[in-house]
Formats: structure tokens, C-alpha cells, sequence
């Protein structure tokens, strides 16, 4: 009985037209209109002032295109201030001439981060930052102040955290086996550095 009362509201229903246009095609079209205007993937710009232009400051700037939801631009130091105003850019990451010989030297490595907004990119960035920062450090520490031996180090370093794999972790610490291991010696290091903590 209940199902012979909806079958029929159903026809009567579809007999006019303006329910067919207001009952289905509107709802569809709505539903097909805001999937398409809030789909859209939301990319913060950062704007990144290079004055240094080195093998380490590329490196901090890879490891900031590495992260998700980001779209770096490199911009000029005169203009990153009106950029974060007009809010074309969210971040501004300036990293200072010398940052790699300062770096190889083991003296302070200076990185700037202006924002408008205080949020979750800029503490985001900044984290990411300083850990880049501590990992290019325990790396020019074994390269004696070379910079070719330093890229190659850092090359190594980068190609073996690659290539380890989060399921083969086990939660010994590793022991360096032999002086040429690189990735060994830099874990060591990290390791007796986060006990210090």
C-alpha cells in the first residue's frame, strides 16, 4: 500500500516539468558546482630570497619543495615585503650571503622567516628549516671545510636516508661497522646528540 502511495506521488510528479528542473537537475548542479569550487588544491606560496646562491642554501630549498602543499617561488629582496602584504606569497624564507661558509665553518647559519600570519606554515617551514640546518651541520663536521668533500658526503648521506625504509627500522641503535659508512657515523652522531637532550 505504502509503496503503491510513492510510486504514484513519483509519476504525478514527474509529469510536471518544473519538478524534473527543480527536483533534479537544480540539486545535480549545485552538487557538481561547489565539487568544483572547493575540489581545488590549496598550494601556500612561499617566496624564497636567495642571496647566497650556494650548493647549501639549494639544499634548504629543495627540502622546503619537498614539503606537501607547498609552491615555492624564488622572489628579490626588495619585494618580498610587499608580496606578504598583498598576500601573493604566505612565507618568506631569506637565507643570508655566506650561509654555506658560515655552515662549513661551524658558525651560526642565518635564515629569516617573515610572515603576516603567524601559522602553521610559518612553524612548519621553520621547523624543516632547522632540521636541514642540523643535518647539512653533522655533515660538514666530517668534511673537514671541503666543499667538494661536503657535497659528496651530503650526496651520500641524502642517497642512503632514501633508500631506508621505515618497516626495516628495528629499535637498537646501529653501531658503526666500518669508518667509510657515512650514514652510520651521521645516526651515531644524531643519536648521542638527541640523548644530550
Amino acid at each position: 500500500m505504502l509503496i503503491k502511495l510513492i510510486l504514484n506521488t513519483v509519476k504525478l510528479l514527474m509529469k510536471k516539468k518544473s519538478y524534473i528542473l527543480i527536483g533534479i537537475i537544480m540539486p545535480a548542479f549545485i552538487v557538481v558546482f561547489f565539487s568544483f569550487e572547493f575540489g581545488i588544491e590549496y598550494k601556500y606560496k612561499v617566496g624564497i630570497v636567495d642571496k647566497d646562491k650556494s650548493y647549501a642554501s639549494n639544499e634548504i630549498i629543495k627540502s622546503i619543495d619537498n614539503l606537501e602543499d607547498i609552491e615555492t617561488t624564488k622572489v628579490k629582496e626588495k619585494d618580498y615585503n610587499i608580496l606578504l602584504i598583498t598576500q601573493q606569497i604566505e612565507v618568506a624564507v631569506i637565507i643570508d650571503k655566506g650561509f654555506e661558509a658560515n655552515l662549513l665553518n661551524f658558525k651560526e647559519q642565518d635564515i629569516n622567516i617573515k610572515s603576516i600570519k603567524h601559522n602553521d606554515v610559518e612553524s612548519s617551514i621553520s621547523q624543516l628549516i632547522n632540521l636541514k640546518c642540523e643535518d647539512l651541520s653533522m655533515v660538514a663536521s666530517l668534511s673537514e671545510k671541503n666543499i667538494n668533500k661536503f657535497k659528496e658526503m651530503n650526496l651520500e648521506y641524502n642517497d642512503q636516508l632514501a633508500n631506508l625504509s621505515l618497516n626495516k627500522i628495528e629499535q637498537n641503535i646501529p653501531k658503526i661497522q666500518k669508518k667509510g659508512d657515512l650514514a652510520s657515523v651521521i645516526r651515531a652522531e644524531a643519536t648521542q646528540i638527541t640523548q644530550k637532550i
